[in-house]
């Protein structure tokens, strides 16, 4: 009888312990984030690669997904800066994404002419001028009719905007991607790029880590990434 009892009390605290530390994930809390817009510095392969998307740097690898704009399956083969596209993945905690989908909604040859869509409206055509009016005859010798008018030259297309003023920007390095001299830094809150012109001083390019404090100097471009000339290790 006493050993019946001490099993069944062994019994009763055992059930309780059994679901102690279960725990369960919901999808729901992993952080999902979509961004559209066009694609620059695009560096890699498709086993690994990134660009930048409105001064976001987007990533991807193996498993990331590409669509055209007809929604077929697509390659990463097909993808080139200038591409507009629809970016679908997991917000890192750095502030990159990490692409599971990317749709290319128009090439870049595409969004950049106009071509095909009927948006671009035909010149108007130069009116003719008006013949002048006969002079009145007289005794006196007719004079000479005026010369018509040269119609007016077209005018000069707008100049193309050029890039922001030369500027810089200092903090600490949040991330690092790409591998010299290719590299996409954030610095602080900017997005900060580097390529084959850019200059290193206080180490080398392959010596620069997240939580480093630099200085960077070029120029802002129009979608707010920063192409470095100089890169200044504190």
């Amino acid at each position: 009888m006493k050993l019946t009892r001490v099993l069944l009390i062994a019994l009763l605290i055992a059930v309780p312990l059994a679901g102690c530390g279960k725990t369960d994930v919901d999808p729901s809390d992993v952080p999902s984030a979509h961004v559209s817009g066009t694609v620059l510095n695009l560096t890699g392969s498709s086993t690994g690669f990134q660009f930048t998307v409105g001064g976001t740097l987007i990533r991807g690898n193996g498993s990331s997904q590409f669509r055209d704009a007809s929604g077929h399956v697509s390659t990463f083969a097909a993808l080139d800066d200038g591409d507009s596209v629809d970016v679908a993945g997991r917000q890192e905690a750095g502030g990159s994404i990490t692409a599971t989908m990317i749709t290319v909604t128009a090439s870049g040859s595409a969004a950049g002419s106009g071509e095909g869509d009927g948006s671009g409206a035909s010149p108007s055509p130069t009116p003719s001028p008006s013949p002048s009016p006969s002079p009145s005859p007289s005794p006196s010798p007719s004079p000479s009719p005026a010369p018509s008018p040269s119609p007016a030259p077209s005018p000069s297309p707008s100049p193309s905007p050029s890039p922001s003023p030369l500027s810089s920007v200092t903090g600490t390095i949040g991330t690092k991607a790409g591998s010299c001299p290719n590299l996409a830094l954030t610095v602080g809150a900017n997005l900060v790029v580097t390529n084959q012109s850019t200059g290193f001083s206080g180490g080398q390019c392959s010596g620069l880590n997240v939580d480093d404090v630099v200085t960077a100097s070029g120029t802002v471009q129009g979608d707010g990434s920063f192409v470095a000339s100089q890169i200044t290790r504190q």
